[in-house]
């Protein structure tokens, strides 16, 4: 897991939208775009219920305001099962 983390360790952090993060996780995952939104969709998910609320807050401040929105909205398909 470690290169997927460390693309290049001493480069600079880049900013990037939501969007962007999407079709990276996309190409690096080698999944369709629409996966890849869901797949970081749930890992969202499942950091917001691994650490404190405020814990979760301070990463997610670090964050553009897209990302805050993305994290809390439902994945497709259980807003489907719920009809």
């Amino acid at each position: 897991m470690k290169e997927w983390l460390e693309k290049d360790p001493g480069a600079p952090a880049e900013s990037f939208g939501l969007e962007e993060f999407i079709r990276r996780v996309s190409d690096r995952a080698h999944v369709p775009s629409e996966q890849a939104r869901e797949g970081a969709r749930a890992v969202f998910a499942i950091l917001h219920e691994a650490v404190s609320g405020g814990e979760f807050r301070d990463v997610m401040s670090q964050l553009p305001s897209e990302f805050t929105e993305f994290a809390a909205a439902e994945p497709s398909e259980r807003r489907k099962a719920r009809g």
